[in-house]
């Protein structure tokens, strides 16, 4: 059994936004409007600003962890463990980063997505923070693994693990671009002497995200008031990793 409480770290950088000709014709745009949204728009006074920079800090809490498994000797040779684990990752609701200095364009760009809000994604855009919505998941996973001893000094090992999402279908996006997981292994425990053990493994894991068009508010949406983090509205979007991992290892007492 093994349990690791949560921690909380805080994350300093800068954040540097660039105003591109592209910007400039989105406000340009707003600010022919002639409801409240068009009043706000006119007042930015984007052609003054080419780029806004601020120190950002980011307090982001690492979720807890539980796991539990049992070793079953199926026969003399064969030995069987399983493992079931849980990880609060629905601490993640949402990242909250604060700005040192006060960005106005962010400000009036908030002003507008309020006046526009129909509570489509959750967030705050302002000149002081941005709150990302994120609304992950506490999930349940297990793992099963196999041992067979070969011969007295040479064992075999398999391994599976389907490690489900803690991301909702309609949160994915690219912040974490892992969707259900599956973990194959294999790997050897040989005993060479007395004193010296040599174990080694191979493992590959393959994720999958396939997210249509509107099917994420967090990726994806066509909504009208979806400004936060949005970065391919309307577009159908796939996410695709594979990793291979190797390890060995020599202990040895002397």
């Amino acid at each position: 059994m093994v349990y690791m409480s949560g921690a909380r770290d805080r994350i300093d950088g800068d954040v540097r936004i660039d105003y591109s000709p592209g910007v400039q014709g989105f406000v340009n745009n707003l600010a022919q409007d002639p409801t409240v949204v068009g009043l706000i728009a006119r007042g930015v006074g984007l052609e003054a600003i080419s780029v806004d920079e601020t120190p950002a800090s980011l307090t982001l809490e690492y979720p807890q962890h539980f796991s539990v498994g049992a070793s079953i000797k199926v026969t003399p040779r064969l030995k069987t463990n399983i493992d079931i684990k849980w990880t609060d990752t629905a601490v993640w609701d949402e990242w909250n980063i604060q700005f040192e200095e006060s960005v106005q364009f962010l400000g009036v760009l908030g002003a507008i997505v309020q006046s526009l809000d129909q509570g489509t994604t959750g967030g705050y855009l302002g000149a002081d923070s941005l709150v990302l919505p994120r609304d992950y998941e506490s999930v349940w996973t297990w793992a099963i693994g196999f041992e067979y001893q070969y011969t007295d000094r040479l064992a075999f090992r398999l391994g599976y693990e389907p490690r489900g999402s803690s991301i909702p279908e309609d949160k994915q996006d690219l912040f974490v671009p892992i969707g259900d997981t599956k973990l194959y292994s294999t790997g050897f425990a040989f005993h060479w002497s007395r004193d010296t053990f040599i174990e080694g493994s191979l493992g590959y894991v393959h994720s999958e995200q396939d997210i249509p068009s509107n099917g994420s508010t967090n990726s994806t949406s066509t909504a009208i008031d979806n400004f936060i983090y949005n970065p391919y509205a309307g577009y159908n979007m796939k996410t695709e990793l594979k990793v291979i991992v190797g390890e060995i290892s020599i202990r040895s007492t002397f």
